[in-house]
């Protein structure tokens, strides 16, 4: 852990697609999570105005 601490990183297509098992289906999503569990610092990039990262962000 903390291999990208300190680090900046600019994601494009972090949306959350939840697959009818409940998994994840979205690999912008997936790798948003790996990167934030390594302490990179995130920074999605939105286009669409009612997503959901810019309530949490």
């Amino acid at each position: 852990m903390g291999f990208l601490k300190g680090k900046v990183a600019l994601i494009t297509g972090a949306g959350r697609a939840v697959l009818s098992d409940g998994r994840c289906g979205s690999i912008g999503y997936g790798i948003a999570t790996a990167y934030a569990k390594e302490g990179a610092n995130l920074v999605p990039v939105v286009t669409k105005t009612n997503s959901p990262l810019l309530r949490t962000s």
